[in-house]
């Protein structure tokens, strides 16, 4: 597709593009996208998303400047640590946290 000949212009051929797309998905060798992996991508982005939401919410009212940044590492390495165990428990309870 479009990706794909974008990268070979730019001289990058050797970077593997991951399709969403069922229906198109281009084979990749030593990729395997298996149920878990695609649990613990949703949950990263719906983390992402629920964070930046917050952070762009909070930075232009805050009265120290980099507090809302600093937050927001302590909140990405808290988070990091949930995906990776895939807890659904501490899942929920940190998005209702954010």
């Amino acid at each position: 597709g479009y990706l794909r000949k974008a990268l070979i212009d730019a001289g990058m051929k050797q970077v593997p593009i991951l399709s969403l797309n069922a229906s198109d998905m281009e084979r990749q060798p030593g990729f395997k996208l298996t149920k878990g992996f695609l649990h613990r991508m949703i949950q990263a982005v719906v983390y992402g998303d629920a964070l930046m939401q917050c952070v762009l919410a909070t930075r232009p009212y805050e009265t120290n400047p980099g507090s809302t940044d600093a937050l927001c590492d302590y909140w990405i390495k808290k988070l990091r640590d949930n995906i990776t165990s895939a807890s659904l428990r501490q899942y929920n309870k940190y998005i209702k946290e954010i």
